[in-house]
């Protein structure tokens, strides 16, 4: 596929999406949109040779269509993400997902969550994520309100800032 959003919207509930190593920018490289699929977008080579350059033009992964928890990103680094709430990765409208082995780094936000933003989101996991150099208002790393669940699981915080809290 010409870009990670044509292999997503060629993918059906349960299929997976392997990503190969890269840096992966421009549009349909950014505001990846599961569109409600139960699917996984795993990374073949992991966060350290896979990256989403959003050139700050725009949020790495935007869900709310009602995707539950077990839709999973895995693997990526998200960086230079921007827009009003949730730079890297926004979860809003009752989407869940599970976020693991990815980084978020270098992204900013206006409000909430540089890194990660859960906005009336349904369940959230995010295990073995760190948050590296992220700016965002309220919570530079991460920001989660009226969120169903939120499991944050062996995740590392690191030089994050924002105007109430820099971590979570």
């Amino acid at each position: 596929y010409p870009n990670i959003q044509a292999g997503i919207n060629a993918a059906a509930d349960g299929d997976t999406v392997l990503v190969g190593p890269g840096v992966y920018s421009g549009a349909g490289n950014r505001d990846l949109d599961f569109g409600g699929r139960s699917m996984s977008l795993i990374s073949s080579g992991g966060a350290e040779s896979t990256f989403i350059d959003c050139s700050d033009a725009g949020r790495g992964f935007y869900l709310h269509s009602g995707e539950p928890t077990e839709a999973l990103i895995q693997g990526f680094t998200v960086e230079h993400a921007s827009s009003p709430q949730g730079g890297g990765l926004r979860v809003e409208d009752g989407a869940g997902v599970t976020v693991r082995w990815c980084v978020f780094r270098d992204n900013t936000t206006t409000y909430g969550g540089g890194g990660v933003s859960c906005w009336y989101a349904g369940d959230v996991v995010l295990e073995d994520v760190t948050f590296f150099h992220n700016r965002g208002g309220s919570g530079g790393a991460a920001y989660a309100l009226h969120t169903d669940f939120l499991t944050v699981d062996r995740c590392q915080f690191v030089d994050n800032r924002g105007t109430y809290t820099g971590g979570l």
